[in-house]
């Protein structure tokens, strides 16, 4: 329970909370997660992308 409490405070200060409320370690942690969660943003449209574009490929394969 204690960690789930410690990462919803982290996911809270980290977006929308002032972090220098936060113990400098924390204010790093969530810095660490934000960093972590755009780079698989990124990572996940870019895959997107990738799949969108086959798919376009393939439908108009298909139909000519």
């Amino acid at each position: 329970m204690a960690v789930y409490q410690k990462l919803n405070a982290i996911f809270k200060h980290g977006w929308g909370y002032p972090e220098s409320t936060l113990p400098k370690k924390e204010r790093n942690n969530c810095k660490k997660i934000r960093e972590l969660i755009s780079y698989i943003n990124f990572e996940f449209r870019e895959c997107l992308i990738n799949i969108a574009f086959v798919m376009g490929e393939f439908i108009s394969a298909s139909l000519t």
